[in-house]
């Protein structure tokens, strides 16, 4: 008999801790009881979590009312402000001190008076609810607007008498210190147009400025345009469902290296936090980076076990962790932080008293266990296994939780493949279309539940059948195991997320048929991501495209039908003598050319032709991809005529796949530098590579072949 979960009430869960509140994973939610009769039907799920998320701020918010009679009436001159602020007509220059004074009283004396965590969270909470996060955001771009103000620095808000300005800085004081306290409010606040304000104060502090960063305490109110600014965008760029695409098209990366350069340590901390979380692994900006961000981190977590606060600059040492995980994932080479032997302090911190710091140093072994060669080290090290192991048996949730998935990367997804003997498997029955999605596009995964669901299809999603099991975790792995299809609903927030990784790898490692669905306008996928949906044509659901049509086509994609321009088609044998006997048009050979040089390396091996190449010749050939462990042994072992062999495998395959699309006049121009999946499927099944790294640098290297046959 299955044993139910209990879930006991906490109104103050969720709110003192934010990595405890998120566990990175679509899987992890915990979902109130419902009927039965529920199961499915994950609208009634959705809501109900939802609602149960509003009922303990609720019961929060009771509770404070119960201990404080005085917040009662503290929360209904919110709303009455609020109301205030809606009425264009008080949006006027003659009222921006009666506003300043309103907004004073109402909220920053409030915060002043209440001193308590939990009733701050409350405020917070009820100024997200009542979406005065937005009216706020509204009246600040009409004040900026207003008073013809194009950037705010602290030296011209000194001393100030002018009521625009006032108001500007009593609304940049609200949400410096709303954001370090609730998490609603953040995520309210990302969504706003507020950020390129900020960004656009960052960009007028000039270079003499900067000389003069070492003498400034970011705690003091004359520096308050500057930290607010630097604070609310670390808050921003930090939480899970922000959309960080926006903030890079707004130049954040540029703005935020200029303070790289100064000699405060507050400040540089705190502009390196944002960099973590904005760069990605193919961002060019690596080279015009002199510090060593991993150093900077470390060196703050030290200060932090010794500080009696264990707090550096404000940051906790849970944050720096989390910053530290950050970089990690974005930064292009992933041995360079294992190679400062970083498991001795990740040990000290597994023991750490302080629950979100244990968190938090599980995360960092979960992101460093994704690269082979510092799984393996990991896996060596007795202590941290041990250490982890007994947190995968934890009464809390969220450690239980990312321990597990943790040994799952590190030690178990092998033993699991090899137990059920899926991956030796070329046809397994699945029982279910399973689809796989960010948190933060739940919503557009339910819609594409609901219409696969009205077609016929057997469909299995988390929130509508996690409730079923004791184990979230397992009940994702056994999903993926039993699928027929595996729809990856990505977007940038799912390429971050690596729970979405680990479902997607793993799926990836059983062979199953995976389908990917684009949810965010101007995304393309980079990194790992490339590589698991290799160059699938993935449909993409977004605002300006038809929702209806784009689910017939992946209708018609699951059923078999020819309709629909799946690159996992056949093409057919008429279609191939028709275009062989008149040849490749010119398009089809340009995107020969493009793709097969679009990774040129500099290896010194290529002054000469292949058939010229030695043994060293190889070996440097193999080394320059970074191929590594198994990959390498196997690679760096090849004949010439191998070699030529695998490059003629991989350009007659390509050029089939060319063919295939030209034929059904698609237009994948971003396609071209992409390998066909069933090269991915040639070379793990007679070559022997299976990882996903090593399938993307194989193909890196081969592709760079085609100069020098």
């Amino acid at each position: 008999m299955q044993t139910k979960r209990k879930y006991a009430k906490n109104p103050l869960s969720g709110h003192l801790n934010r990595s405890e509140k998120y566990f990175d994973d679509m899987s992890s939610i915990v979902l109130p009881s419902t009927p039965t009769t529920l199961h499915h039907h994950p609208d009634h799920r959705f809501h109900s979590y939802r609602q149960k998320a509003r009922n303990d701020e609720f019961s929060l918010e009771n509770l404070g009312i119960r201990r404080n009679e005085k917040l009662k009436s503290v929360l209904q001159g919110l709303e009455h402000c609020k109301r205030y602020l809606e009425n264009t007509e008080n949006r006027q220059p003659i009222y921006f001190g009666h506003i300043n004074r309103k907004l004073y009283d109402k909220i920053i004396n409030m915060f002043i008076q209440h001193k308590q965590t939990d009733e701050r969270i409350i405020l917070g909470n009820k100024l997200s609810r009542i979406g005065m996060v937005d009216t706020l955001a509204e009246v600040y771009d009409f004040v900026r607007n207003a008073i013809k103000i194009q950037g705010l620095t602290d030296a011209r808000t000194r001393d100030t008498e002018d009521d625009g300005i006032k108001l500007l800085l009593t609304i940049r004081k609200i949400f410096n210190t709303l954001t370090s306290l609730s998490d609603n409010v953040v995520r309210s606040l990302s969504e706003t147009e507020i950020y390129r304000a900020l960004l656009e104060d960052l960009h007028c502090v000039t270079k003499q400025d900067l000389l003069h960063l070492d003498k400034i305490d970011l705690a003091d109110e004359n520096s308050l345009v500057l930290s607010s600014a630097i604070n609310i965008l670390y808050e921003c760029v930090r939480h899970p469902f922000t959309k960080k695409e926006k903030f890079r098209q707004s130049g954040i990366i540029v703005t935020v290296l200029l303070f790289l350069s100064c000699k405060n340590a507050q400040f540089r901390l705190r502009s390196v936090l944002i960099l973590c979380y904005v760069l990605t692994e193919n961002q060019m900006f690596w080279s015009e980076i002199h510090l060593d961000f991993f150093d900077i981190l470390c060196e703050a977590i030290n200060e932090a076990l010794l500080a009696k606060d264990r707090r550096v600059y404000g940051f906790s040492i849970s944050e720096l962790l989390n910053g530290l995980k950050a970089l990690q994932f974005c930064f292009p080479d992933k041995l360079y932080f294992m190679n400062k032997h970083p498991l001795p302090l990740i040990n000290c911190l597994l023991a750490s008293p302080d629950q979100s710091d244990v968190l938090a140093a599980v995360n960092v072994v979960w992101e460093l266990a994704f690269c082979e060669q510092n799984r393996k080290e990991i896996q060596e090290n007795e202590d941290i296994i041990e250490c982890i192991e007994d947190l995968s048996h934890s009464n809390n949730t969220a450690k239980r939780f990312s321990a597990k998935r943790t040994l799952f990367v590190l030690v178990d997804q092998g033993k699991r493949i090899r137990r059920t003997g899926l991956a030796s498997r070329k046809d397994v029955s699945g029982q279910h279309i399973l689809i796989c999605y960010n948190m933060s596009d739940q919503k557009t995964a339910l819609k594409v539940y609901h219409s696969l669901s009205s077609y016929g299809f057997p469909v299995w999603i988390d929130i509508a059948e996690l409730n079923k099991y004791s184990d979230s975790l397992d009940a994702v792995l056994r999903a993926i195991e039993q699928a027929s299809h595996v729809v990856v609903c990505f977007s940038e927030n799912y390429a971050s997320d690596q729970s979405c990784r680990m479902e997607a790898e793993y799926a990836f490692t059983l062979k199953k048929r995976i389908i990917p669905l684009k949810l965010q306008t101007g995304y393309e996928p980079v990194g790992w991501i490339t590589s698991v949906l290799g160059s699938r044509f993935y449909l993409t659901l977004t605002r300006d495209r038809s929702f209806e049509k784009q689910m017939n086509n992946l209708r018609d994609y699951i059923r078999g039908s020819n309709t629909t321009s799946a690159v996992g088609s056949p093409i057919s044998r008429s279609m191939s003598r028709a275009y062989m006997s008149r040849g490749p048009s010119r398009a089809i050979s340009r995107g020969i050319s493009r793709a097969s040089t679009s990774m040129q390396s500099s290896c010194p091996v290529y002054d000469r032709k292949v058939v010229n190449w030695n043994t060293d010749d190889v070996i440097l050939w193999a080394t320059q991809f970074k191929l590594e462990g198994r990959a390498w042994r196997i690679v760096s072992k090849f004949s010439v005529k191998q070699i030529l062999y695998v490059y003629n495998v991989w350009r007659k395959v390509f050029y089939y796949y060319l063919l295939f699309i030209s034929f059904h006049n698609i237009k994948c121009k971003s396609y071209f530098s992409k390998a066909p999946d069933y090269f991915y499927r040639w070379v793990e099944s007679v070559i022997g590579l299976g990882s996903v790294e090593d399938l993307m640098r194989f193909r890196n290297a081969v592709r760079s072949l085609k100069d020098y046959i």
